[in-house]
């Protein structure tokens, strides 16, 4: 591996991915672009403010597509391309760049991101979220010469503008530390440069244990298994907005390929265990790591089903637990349900009584791969009827493990934030009220 450190202005970043000199791509072990308007602002104000944001890895393939057959384009460019980049870290920080730079909205291979307009208060020289003011989107392709000033002044005060254009050329002239990596000389380049993602990223604690092994495992080993969870993903979220991506692993993995929880919490367990899978055939040579997964996520589309037919259609939004849905999609799959409708109605209404007992407690929140694994075998170990009472075995067999709920719990749930994420405030009354 060869490594070249260098700094690039967000000017000459911007004016090389428009003209197609500089080609992007997003490689299979990525995660979704997440980051929000608020996000994006805020991002773009330390850049305005000269802070540190950090450095960009970037993968200098000769061919893309031969590097990585699951990685995504980004499409933005014009031109052919003279260079192709894959990046390994600092999606989003490039992709709110380019958001920035054409009007909002990027694609990245069939997928289009949108985002809300940021706009310049010029008597205030700051930026505000919403299309108040001077759209900064527009500011900056006129100071890069791909938009007339003249334009914009015809629209606006020429004192204003002036005032963007001076904004932008703050901005474009931060110049980003960035790594680009040559990594043609490695036996197995992409397996090499997930585990720099890996690092990078568990360094930052930007995202979980879980989806990084995910980003190792499914994205190197099996690049078919990435696209499957990628996909599924994406459609369970059109299902179910809030979903954590989570749930979704450690149900694939645990009960799609018979995985234990804590070989899924620790990496180095879980490569070993996934490099072994990822070695086997099935009788038409398909990867049984990838039939797997394949034939198990339906079940857990039907786990949410499950939820609604249980509480109600708003149900998933106010689980304060989504690892209630693994053991809801194990059941589903150790009984062939793929459809909730077919569920016998005394089991939903025992479903029911456990989510929101495990829901309302946080049950999940303290030991989750020791109590889910439990809760999976008996689920998978019992046949027939939800096994309502030997869950509620497993709770009183937990040390101070809850299997009721009292006035007092109320009481005490009201102000209690069990979800623990950011801007979503959900007490474990909300379950009560929806049930």
């Amino acid at each position: 591996m060869r490594v070249e450190p260098g700094l690039v202005s967000v000017k000459d970043l911007l004016l090389k991915a428009h003209s197609g000199d500089w080609s992007l791509w997003l490689p299979s072990f990525q995660r979704r672009f997440v980051w929000d308007t608020v996000d994006i602002k805020a991002f773009l104000d330390s850049l305005f403010k000269g802070n540190p944001i950090g450095i960009l890895l970037l993968w200098r393939s000769k061919n893309p597509e031969d590097s990585d057959p699951f990685a995504l384009k980004v499409l933005i460019g014009e031109g052919k391309s003279s260079e192709n980049y894959l990046i390994i870290d600092g999606q989003q920080r490039v992709l709110s760049l380019l958001l920035l730079l054409n009007g909002w909205h990027v694609k990245v291979g069939d997928m289009e991101y949108i985002r809300q307009s940021i706009s310049f208060n010029p008597t205030k020289f700051a930026l505000e979220v919403g299309k108040r003011g001077l759209d900064l989107s527009e500011g900056m392709r006129a100071y890069l010469g791909l938009k007339d000033v003249d334009a914009l002044k015809r629209r606006y005060a020429s004192e204003y503008v002036d005032r963007l254009l001076g904004l932008c050329e703050r901005i474009s002239s931060y110049r980003i530390p960035v790594y680009f990596m040559d990594l043609d000389d490695e036996k197995s380049p992409l397996e090499r440069a997930a585990e720099i993602f890996i690092l990078a990223n568990r360094a930052g604690q930007r995202i979980t244990n879980v989806e990084l092994m995910l980003s190792y495992v499914s994205g190197v080993l099996i690049p078919e298994a990435s696209s499957i969870m990628r996909r599924s993903y994406d459609e369970l979220q059109a299902e179910f907005k809030e979903l954590d991506s989570n749930a979704l692993i450690r149900y694939s993995f645990g009960i799609g390929l018979d995985l234990k929880q804590r070989q899924i919490d620790d990496v180095e367990r879980f490569r070993s265990a996934v490099r072994g899978l990822a070695a086997q055939v099935d009788l038409t040579g398909r990867s049984v790591l990838a039939r797997g997964l394949e034939e198990s996520i339906p079940f857990f589309r039907s786990a949410i089903g499950l939820v609604r037919r249980c509480i109600g259609n708003a149900a998933p939004s106010f689980l304060t637990t989504q690892l209630s849905l693994v053991v809801l999609a194990a059941y589903m799959h150790s009984r062939a349900y793929r459809d909730p409708e077919k569920v016998p109605v005394a089991d939903v209404e025992a479903m029911r009584d456990w989510l929101v007992l495990v829901n309302s407690h946080g049950y999940y929140s303290a030991n989750p791969s020791g109590r889910l694994q439990k809760d999976i075998e008996t689920v998978k170990d019992t046949s027939g009827p939800f096994p309502f009472d030997d869950l509620l075995s497993n709770i009183k067999e937990t040390r101070g493990g809850a299997t009721a709920i009292t006035a007092s719990h109320i009481i005490r749930g009201l102000d209690a934030d069990l979800l623990r994420r950011s801007g979503q405030p959900t007490s474990s009354s909300s379950i009560l009220r929806s049930a």
